[in-house]
């Protein structure tokens, strides 16, 4: 599936004239969605909006988000913006990426103290690592989300710019939570990973044991808030370089999607557990700030329905620059070096993109 001509045109001049926009499609999906918002409520835009969709954007561990609402389609962006042709390639988009890696030394030293501080209290905690650099010359940000929309079908993907956060692409295999106008809902747990060379193999104990404890949080999470829930067979799931074990989660009984959205996120697959425990390692031992990754992002539309997914897998970028996030769960079982490759690995994807 690749972009409109139109909905490449109407990235680009929301980029080049910052315009809060975000263009996504749905796993499983063959179409993507754009829209755009000037926040002039006052402008009659030359198309007529039909909905009030809502995108939300919230950042790790942050209790509120900034919103992108549905006032222009594409071609109200091309009406409104088309005579602005001008794209700086050397422009930065604020808030600007990082622009340094984790380096390797101090990502090996720090997960060792991780496992170190997991021998004496045990649980899990999830550490990432930021990958930066410069586009190609022959390539850059648009190249970028073309491949995006072109190369992944079976993954949310998204790429979006608000004023509060800059501008990020992610390919996230992970649904936080889905929720029809009658209140049913479906999440998921996601949490062993391997290579995808080990097809077919069977799965180690560490990896099924870390599945069942996010399985069980995650379902003991959603009764504490009153809701039923029952955990489908464990299943495995491709993303990319690697794969995942997942379980889906089902029930009912939910009024407030993002009060329940809130609750479980992070989930153990993107914090750890104990949850309080493993917050204060990524505090004190991470070295970069995760701004939106390990976050989630919100579709809510007219009909009541509401959509929450991971922002997982992603980059911040802006006109030459992108940082790249990748993180993994650190056991009392785990190895330094096992878990640099692993990243490694869930990074390969997002580099076919950047080129």
């Amino acid at each position: 599936m690749a972009l409109t001509e139109s909905q490449q045109r109407a990235v680009a001049l929301s980029l080049a004239n910052e315009i809060p926009f975000v263009v996504y499609s749905l796993p499983g999906s063959d179409e993507a969605v754009f829209w755009a918002d000037n926040g002039d409520d006052g402008a009659v835009p030359p198309c007529p909006v039909i909905s009030r969709r809502r995108f939300g954007i919230y950042q790790w561990l942050s209790d509120t988000g900034c919103n992108i609402s549905d006032r222009l389609s594409e071609c109200d962006v091309i009406n409104l913006y088309g005579g602005d042709t001008a794209f700086d390639v050397s422009k930065s988009l604020c808030p600007s990426p990082l622009a340094v890696s984790t380096p390797r030394p101090l990502y090996i030293e720090r997960v060792a103290m991780l496992i170190a501080r997991l021998k004496r209290r045990g649980g899990k905690t999830v550490y990432s690592r930021a990958f930066c650099g410069e586009y190609p010359t022959d390539s850059g940000p648009l190249t970028s989300v073309n491949r995006l929309f072109e190369g992944y079908t079976s993954t949310f993907n998204a790429v979006y710019f608000h004023p509060a956060v800059g501008a990020w692409m992610l390919s996230s295999p992970e649904l936080l939570l889905k929720v029809d106008p009658a209140g049913r809902y479906e999440t998921m747990s996601l949490a062993g990973t391997r290579p995808v060379a080990d097809n077919g193999l069977p799965w180690d104990d560490k990896n099924i044991n870390e599945q069942r404890i996010v399985t069980e949080y995650i379902c003991d999470m959603l009764r504490g808030l009153g809701l039923q829930c029952e955990a489908g067979p464990l299943e495995t799931v491709t993303s990319g370089a690697v794969q995942h074990l997942r379980n889906i989660i089902k029930g009912d009984g939910v009024t407030s999607p993002l009060a329940v959205a809130s609750a479980l996120s992070p989930t153990p697959a993107l914090g750890g557990f104990p949850k309080q425990e493993s917050l204060r390692d990524i505090e004190t031992l991470e070295l970069q700030p995760r701004r939106c990754y390990g976050g989630f992002l919100t579709i809510e539309d007219a009909d009541g329905s509401f959509r929450a997914y991971v922002n997982l897998r992603c980059c911040q970028f802006d006109m030459r620059r992108y940082c790249l996030y990748a993180g993994g769960g650190i056991t009392p079982q785990s190895d330094p070096e096992d878990e640099w490759r692993e990243t490694e690995s869930k990074l390969l994807r997002l580099l076919a993109i950047i080129g």
